[in-house]
């Protein structure tokens, strides 16, 4: 009974409007989603599509925190923000017992911009790790070391200093 109801109302006018009114939606929504997939999004006061910018945060220790404009981010370090409009933008990074890092960054139209290599340094009370006047102090990456060249009666003395263990020895 419904089927044969349908058909009545269903006339081959309405059913030309409806498909017709199908294919206008699809002829203006294609081009907006595809547009949006590639990268650009509608200005509204400018009346004209802008390409967006990435916009790429990675940061030691990983398990720190960062924002955007003040708006926070639960992703995982390293993070890769896409879609963003081009403008300036204020990232900051912070993890309790760390101090944190803030810059603003300049996100151009279509261009990724790195926040890398951020180092958030452990907030910590200063101690006294030597007690001698130090002329000179290398520090040596790969070991966590320094070599300290400190002054001496006869001329100067060199000695390591372990970072991590905070023993010395002398060279």
């Amino acid at each position: 009974y419904l089927i044969q109801a349908w058909y009545k109302i269903m006339t081959i006018t309405t059913r030309r409007i409806i498909y017709i009114i199908f294919i206008l939606i699809f002829l203006l929504a294609a081009p907006v989603i595809l547009l949006y997939t590639a990268g650009y999004n509608y200005n509204f006061k400018k009346g004209n599509f802008l390409k967006t910018g990435v916009l790429l945060v990675d940061a030691k220790p990983t398990d720190a925190h960062f924002k955007i404009n003040g708006a926070t981010y639960n992703n995982s370090l390293p993070a890769r923000i896409s879609n963003l409009k081009p403008k300036d933008y204020v990232i900051e990074v912070e993890r309790d017992g760390y101090w944190p890092w803030s810059k603003t960054l300049t996100l151009g139209s279509g261009e990724t911009v790195f926040a890398t290599n951020i180092f958030l340094p452990k907030k910590s009370t200063p101690e006294l790790i030597f007690d001698s006047a130090i002329n000179q102090a290398i520090f040596l990456e790969k070991g966590n070391q320094f070599i300290l060249v400190t002054p001496k009666q006869n001329g100067a003395q060199i000695i390591l200093f372990d970072t991590l263990t905070s023993k010395t020895n002398i060279l």
